[in-house]
């Protein structure tokens, strides 16, 4: 058979199965593909499968038959020893091994459990049963210990599954677990999904019942294209265990009795031995949750923090702090699911986000750096993981390289977060993305101390964290990403706690003096920036400004010079003059001086335009100092856009000085403005346009005179900017326009509707 032959396989078993899950045939064809892929254990396992569902001796005469010349072969997948432990559930574990014995082969599983000391008729009941190895303990000795015990009942070669009496095995669960567990040799465990479930492998549905829960599950535990998930520990209330795996790297550690943190252990001991622990999405299993533990009330909570202090204690290092996937993060990613992306980690920790993507983008290869040795050990297993300082390696990729790349609370602990930025910049494909989180110093659990106390105490967690050597604000994030080369899409934020009620007041009168348009951001927490890299140039003279401008008449531009060299220039600044001449267009002028420039701040005019304000060039600087988001600046423009796409007809801002005829004298026209700030508006007149941003004006649509500044301003509003009107309450510029020409314009028009509105 070809692939094409086993394709059309696959995808027939599957909408079979998806019909009928208890159907015998569609195991033995599935042990057909698995042969043909050269995957003889889950082979093997198919058949096993196949003869549970069997339907006359016969039938089972031929399973048996093939499955006996697979162990000539010396093809054979050892029984699996459920071990389940029991203290005063007595219904729970009987429905639970009930479920056991409706689900799979006597021949192929043990059932062995543990009673730890029960109280109500379990002892009684579970000693009528001929079907099970039954280990009774005095008293109460623990999960842990009580698991292990299990385990030394188990036949010596046999897989172990430890399973929680409080659950219900639906059809084809354990099945699917063990498919999973002999993908490949390197998975050392694997755990089911469920209705009730930490680490992320709950089933997201509403079930009422358990009986809703069945019956997804009916439908679910099926086969899928890309069904595992690397995981870093696995929890244990489902959990099988390859046996080889389990006897290398040893049994539960006793010392996290009665129970809690043994299954993260025991997963982080699978990952630094190099092993796989992987989640099976088409394994779902019944949980009622927390049945035993729930009995030990407020004591629990004191139970989870103690014995998560053995599991840092054990590894030297907050383990908490590692084990969980920065899902906010990846949330920005919007590949296709199939697409063979590159994703870097910066800070990757144990790897717990890198594996959530290769459990989503199952064609990911995914790239990490961490600096703690002991936790980037666990992270190897999981990708191409080097160990180092993020601020001192000399990055080992290829230029233009990755698709993505995460940074969870990493960059305020660097001593140099722009050049670490500026370092990535290279080694991101040209529309490659970054996501950022970082804290927010100006949170009011920062801020009050500080005012009221003249306190700024740090600490071992939280935004004051002891190893943070940064803070950053909201703009002051943003600024760091725009400055380091990338492009700010998308901004975030996560709140935790809230002010109390006394203080509050003090918040509102901060909040009144805040000119910086950050409304709100006593309330954030953290910060996440989605960002993109830029094409435009990221090694631009951040001391220089560029005046540009399209010239076909030489004495009126001398004039625009003669106002130019009489502006005052800020301390540590230069100023050169570009003319363009005989240009196709306007955005064409335009974007042939800006490729030719290496100035950070340009400055887009007429010839015909006279600064007049001497101070002008301090308040641009000013302007883009202040905020970072600004993109684009002007003198006047337009708060909204009309539909019809002409910007004069939509409320106007801003003050300037202009004449429409030669003979016309010259006029003032003052709209809305305001002396101290910038006013964000939507469209800007042409007349003079300032950036510090190098965006390409759209030549490949507006190829005449007209819509090249309203466009422009939609391309810098597009890409995560601002457009604004400078601070003024006097015009700075004079405009000695005489008669427009509006040749071409309304064809421009139509093009800037079609295109923006």
């Amino acid at each position: 058979m070809d692939d094409n032959t086993m394709k059309e396989l696959w995808e027939g078993i599957c909408k079979g199965i998806a019909m009928n899950p208890c159907y015998y045939k569609f195991y033995q064809l599935l042990s057909t593909y698995y042969n043909y892929k050269g995957n003889l254990y889950q082979a093997n396992i198919c058949l096993h499968q196949a003869l549970l569902y069997a339907d006359s001796n016969e039938t089972r005469a031929e399973i048996n038959a093939a499955l006996e010349n697979m162990e000539a072969q010396g093809i054979t997948v050892p029984k699996t020893a459920i071990v389940i432990l029991s203290w005063n559930l007595l219904d729970n574990t009987r429905q639970c091994i009930n479920s056991i014995r409706q689900t799979t082969l006597s021949d192929d599983v043990q059932i062995i459990v543990v009673d730890n000391a029960s109280e109500d008729g379990s002892v009684e009941w579970l000693k009528e049963q001929d079907d099970i190895i039954l280990k009774c303990n005095d008293e109460n000795e623990g999960f842990p210990r009580g698991c292990n015990q299990g385990i030394e009942l188990a036949d010596a070669d046999a897989d172990i599954f430890l399973l929680n009496n409080d659950t219900v095995l639906p059809p084809n669960a354990l099945f699917w677990l063990k498919m999973g567990l002999y993908e490949n040799e390197r998975i050392g465990t694997t755990g089911a999904m469920s209705n009730y479930v930490s680490n992320y492998q709950m089933v997201q549905e509403d079930f009422v019942n358990p009986q809703e829960v069945l019956d997804y599950a009916a439908s679910h535990n099926v086969p899928m294209q890309s069904p595992y998930e690397p995981k870093i520990y696995l929890v244990g209330f489902a959990l099988l265990l390859k046996r080889t795996v389990l006897d290398e790297v040893g049994l539960l550690d006793e010392r996290f009795s009665p129970g809690n943190s043994e299954d993260v252990d025991l997963g982080i001991r699978m990952r630094i031995a190099g092993y796989e622990n992987i989640l099976c999405k088409n394994s779902i299993i019944l949980h009622f949750g927390s049945q035993s533990f729930a009995k030990l009330g407020s004591d629990f909570a004191a139970l989870m923090l103690k014995n998560i202090d053995k599991l840092n204690d054990k590894y030297g290092t907050n383990m908490r702090y590692y084990l969980f996937p920065r899902d906010e993060l990846i949330a920005y990613f919007d590949a296709p699911e199939d697409a063979p992306i590159r994703v870097l980690e910066l800070g990757c920790g144990t790897g717990a986000s890198l594996a959530w993507i290769r459990g989503k983008y199952p064609n990911a290869e995914v790239y990490g750096i961490e600096i703690v040795e002991d936790v980037a050990r666990i992270a190897a297993s999981v990708g191409n993981v080097t160990c180092a300082n993020v601020e001192t390696l000399d990055f080992p990729y290829e230029k233009d390289f990755f698709d993505y790349c995460i940074m969870g609370d990493v960059l305020e602990h660097l001593h140099d977060p722009k050049a670490a930025l500026k370092k990535l910049h290279k080694h991101m494909k040209p529309d490659g993305r970054i996501m950022i989180s970082m804290p927010n110093m100006k949170h009011w659990s920062v801020m009050l101390p500080l005012l009221i106390q003249d306190r700024f105490t740090y600490e071992d967690a939280g935004i004051l964290d002891r190893t943070h050597l940064k803070m950053y604000t909201g703009t002051e994030i943003k600024k760091l990403a725009i400055e380091s080369g990338f492009e700010v899409l998308d901004v975030s934020e996560t709140h935790e706690g809230e002010c109390p009620e006394e203080f509050k007041n003090i918040i509102d009168t901060l909040e009144s003096f805040d000119r910086s348009g950050s409304h709100g951001a006593y309330d954030v927490y953290q910060y996440i920036i989605h960002a993109k890299k830029t094409t435009a140039k990221t090694n631009l003279d951040q001391s220089k400004i560029c005046f540009i401008t399209a010239v076909n008449d030489d004495e009126i531009y001398d004039k625009c010079i003669a106002h130019i060299n009489d502006l005052t220039i800020p301390d540590g600044m230069s100023v050169e003059t570009l003319a363009v001449r005989d240009g196709d267009s306007m955005t064409s002028a335009y974007n042939a001086a800006m490729n030719e420039s290496d100035a950070k701040y340009k400055i887009y005019l007429h010839q015909d335009v006279m600064i007049t304000d001497r101070d002008f060039l301090a308040k641009m600087k000013s302007s883009f100092d202040h905020d970072p988001d600004i993109g684009i600046a002007g003198v006047v423009g337009a708060k909204n856009i009309p539909k019809d796409g002409i910007w004069w007809n939509g409320s106007m801002r801003g003050v300037f000085t202009d004449s429409h005829t030669p003979d016309e004298e010259l006029h003032e026209y003052k709209y809305i403005c305001n002396a101290e700030v910038p006013i964000e508006v939507d469209a800007l007149d042409g007349i003079i346009l300032c950036t510090q941003y190098d965006i390409s004006w759209r030549e490949d649509i507006f190829d005449k005179w007209h819509f090249y500044d309203v466009s422009q301003c939609r391309e810098f509003i597009r890409k995560g900017y601002k457009a604004v009107v400078l601070p003024a309450n006097h015009s700075l510029v004079e405009h000695h326009c005489g008669v427009a020409s509006m040749k071409n314009y309304e064809d421009e028009r139509r093009k800037f509707v079609a295109e923006y509105l």
